[in-house]
């Protein structure tokens, strides 16, 4: 049987976290796709405004990226446990285990998954063009006529 993507595998990043008895657990973080980013941006748009629009402008570095991720985990708790759960593909059921990890595990994996996707799509202005784009087409197919 033939596919449409052959052998495509996605783009990723293994991040090793430490458990409660000290093992490392190797969590592999992907790129957020096009459907991630909206699900982002509608359940947290107040939140992500600011970030988009700094990005779009081209203000926004990777080093303030970062020490945002961390800014983030105090203050929006759920968005980074989102993000954690979309970007390693974690079933539902294990949304309680994400909550739980450590400040340090959770800016380890927000990071590397903040990477792979900035790094598979062209970076962040490129990101915010897709967005805006699919935004704006979808505005045009939901406008009152």
């Amino acid at each position: 049987m033939t596919t449409v993507f052959g052998n495509y595998s996605r783009p990723r990043q293994i991040v090793n976290i430490a458990s409660g008895d000290g093992e490392m657990i190797p969590v592999a973080c992907y790129g957020l796709g096009l459907d991630h980013l909206v699900l982002l941006v509608r359940e947290y748009a107040e939140v992500l405004t600011p970030i988009y629009e700094q990005t779009a402008s081209g203000q926004l570095t990777a080093d303030q990226a970062i020490a945002l991720v961390t800014s983030l985990i105090e203050e929006v708790p759920a968005l980074v446990s989102m993000t954690i759960a979309l970007g390693t593909d974690a079933p539902a059921d294990e949304m309680d285990k994400i909550t739980a990890l450590t400040v340090g595990a959770k800016v380890e994996l927000v990071h590397a998954i903040v990477k792979v996707t900035m790094t598979s799509e062209g970076g962040p202005e490129k990101i915010v063009e897709i967005v805006t784009s699919a935004y704006r087409e979808l505005s045009k197919k939901f406008r009152p006529t």
